[in-house]
């Protein structure tokens, strides 16, 4: 899984990705023999351009948890300014027929919110706007939360609380500062320490 945040300002992640590689042994019709390996990844994500619109506001940034296929395939198209309800029934048709049953949730945001969109296998896209802030998603969001809500840390500083306790979420806080300037709007990486977490307890 992941951890994403959402202060209000600052969208951030981990950059740690769990991918099941088969062995030699597997035959591609069962489950045995998996090997669960990691990676680095960039679960922030910008639109290709200015102007790219969501739910008819202008798209600033993204970052989601779930199944990697459906999240790669969700920002390809918001990425191009593609409906969020047409991403949804095209990732319907990828995944009919399909045995696995994979599931994603997304926050969105734009220049005057930001939205919680999930899909689940077998239905279409859910779109909610988020309305409490802070805001937490994925394996650590738990951690996250406490760390914005009841400490007052900002969302990168909260990422960190949850790859701190969370396994399946690692590497770098990767963040992008929402509300300033638009030339403002880039992607840092910010590897936090085991001597970070300290600090920010003492």
């Amino acid at each position: 899984m992941t951890t994403v945040a959402w202060d209000g300002l600052i969208l951030a992640a981990d950059s740690k990705e769990s991918i099941n590689k088969p062995t030699r042994d597997h035959c591609g019709n069962c489950n045995e023999r998996i090997q669960k390996t990691y990676r680095d990844t960039t679960k922030i994500q910008l639109p290709k351009h200015a102007g790219i619109l969501f739910k008819g506001q202008e798209l600033v940034a993204w970052a989601g948890c779930g199944h990697s296929p459906i999240i790669e395939m969700y920002g390809a198209g918001l990425r191009e300014g593609v409906d969020i309800l047409t991403i949804g029934r095209m990732a319907c048709k990828v995944y009919q027929d399909r045995h696995i049953k994979p599931s994603l949730t997304l926050i969105v945001v734009t220049t005057e919110t930001a939205y919680e969109v999930s899909w689940a296998h077998g239905g279409g896209s859910i779109v909610q706007e988020i309305t409490t802030i802070p805001y937490s998603i994925g394996s650590g969001s738990k951690a996250a939360m406490l760390a914005m809500k009841r400490l007052g840390y900002t969302a990168p500083t909260a990422v960190a609380c949850g790859i701190d306790v969370d396994p399946h979420s690692g590497g770098d806080v990767c963040y992008v500062d929402c509300r300033g300037k638009v030339e403002e709007r880039v992607m840092l990486r910010y590897l936090y320490t085991p001597a970070d977490i300290d600090e920010l307890f003492q």
